[in-house]
């Protein structure tokens, strides 16, 4: 039996559904307005990037960066300020938040890399949609936060590469009997190189 799909609708915000802090869903909102702006001004001037970079005042690596969507690489101001040398201007507009604001939540100190939170994001997703329970979720956690902080959470413990060495292994060997083929390297035990050592 199949789990019906859930459908939420997102917020105006994208980053707010990304579950950034409210504040930084919003400026980050805020800055990819403005390049869009920016974008689109120059592409109504037909002019050669590196003159449209001088035109605003940018490096060409700079304009670069905006033109692909690399907002957060700008100030707020800094974008502001190429608006207003495309010869527009910039309206602030004020009001009150219907959100309540949130206190800042301190961070844990443990040693979390990116690959973990990839991880972690991926079994979240996964439990979202029912596909694992929660205690699999904190048990795929728990795996990945048993790798030591220098070790690369996607490389496999020795003990797990050498298993699944002689496994592949074993299934070349095992095709190449059904071929008739003789493979020297096929074998059912393979013998890891232990690492260099300094």
């Amino acid at each position: 039996m199949s789990k019906a799909l859930v459908i939420q609708n997102g917020s105006d915000n994208v980053f707010r559904d990304l579950g950034f802090p409210e504040s930084e869903a919003q400026l980050l909102r805020l800055k990819c307005d403005l390049a869009m702006c920016i974008c689109k001004a120059i592409d109504k001037l037909d002019l050669a990037p590196a003159k449209a970079a001088k035109h605003v005042g940018l490096t060409l690596t700079s304009l670069d960066q905006l033109t692909k969507n690399r907002s957060d690489t700008f100030t707020l101001d800094e974008l502001v300020t190429v608006v207003v040398k495309l010869g527009y201007s910039v309206k602030l507009k004020l009001k009150r938040s219907e959100l309540k604001s949130e206190a800042p939540k301190a961070r844990k100190t443990s040693f979390k890399s990116d690959a973990f939170e990839a991880i972690h994001s991926s079994a979240s997703a996964l439990r979202e949609i029912g596909a694992i329970d929660k205690t699999t979720m904190c048990r795929v956690d728990a795996a990945a936060l048993k790798k030591s902080p220098k070790q690369n959470l996607l490389t496999p413990s020795p003990k797990e590469l050498d298993k699944a060495l002689a496994k592949s292994a074993r299934q070349a060997e095992a095709l190449a009997a059904a071929y008739g083929v003789k493979v020297p390297y096929a074998r059912a035990t393979v013998a890891r190189s232990a690492p260099a050592t300094r």
